[in-house]
């Protein structure tokens, strides 16, 4: 519910990203893998990082490993 409003994931159909922080403490992977099945995004891909919550995006790896990832995927989404 957003606002009193019942969301339905089957309604997005935007390219998605998921990226996932493998030992995640504060979002199970679970959780995050499973909106995979249930948007109609034709264009979506889930990317299972070996990291924490916050290490996932702000570790020292994370500027050399995943942001040229995540850079590469949008370029090709913007042309």
């Amino acid at each position: 519910m957003i606002k009193g409003r019942q969301v339905e994931l089957s309604n997005i159909s935007a390219n998605l990203l998921n990226v996932v922080a493998e030992y995640d403490h504060l979002v199970a992977r679970s959780q995050s893998e499973s909106i995979m099945e249930h948007v109609s995004s034709r264009d979506k891909t889930i990317q299972i990082i070996p990291s924490t919550h916050v290490g996932l995006m702000a570790s020292g790896s994370a500027r050399y490993k995943l942001w040229p990832g995540i850079v590469e995927w949008l370029g090709e989404r913007s042309k």
